[in-house]
């Protein structure tokens, strides 16, 4: 898990909007802000259901051919979720179909909402996009400040 200043953080994507449908979803986090570095998530540590078969684990198999299905039908603003561990810093996170997409005959495009957690319980907002299928973010206070130390060590002394 990524940690900042002794503090371990975790993460919450979730849909800002109402779908009209059961998005299938497909979940991929990225280094840079360009979205092009692709970083594995292990493991969906949490999420708000699924239907059938169709579980949330398919949604980070780096397989196009299969997704993520929620377990509701349209699903309310807020209602989809999947909570996620990174062992590295992102800044990029893109989750097909929960912001902008369709399916039986419904579109949507409320835009996703990425939270972070240091406690995997009480959730703070990271940052909201509208009609979007991707975050792009910098961390808040010393993250951004570890990130550039990674790249450039002088500039964060602690």
């Amino acid at each position: 898990m990524y940690s900042v200043s002794g503090n371990a953080y975790y993460f919450r994507i979730l849909n800002a909007g109402s779908t009209g449908w059961r998005p299938a979803v497909n979940i991929q986090a990225y280094s840079d802000s360009g979205c092009s570095q692709k970083i594995a998530i292990s493991e969906i540590l949490s999420n708000s259901g699924a239907n059938g078969n169709q579980g949330a684990s398919n949604a980070i198999d780096q397989s196009s051919s299969t997704y993520w299905r929620p377990n509701c039908q349209p699903c309310a603003a807020g209602q989809v979720f999947a909570t996620f561990a990174l062992s590295s810093p992102f800044s990029c996170i893109f989750a097909s179909n929960l912001g902008v997409g369709g399916g039986g005959g419904k579109s949507w495009n409320g835009g996703l909402t990425l939270e972070y957690s240091s406690d995997n319980s009480n959730w703070s907002l990271l940052k909201t996009t509208s009609d979007s299928n991707k975050v792009v973010f910098a961390f808040p206070g010393t993250y951004a400040c570890m990130y550039a130390w990674q790249a450039i060590i002088f500039f964060c002394v602690y």
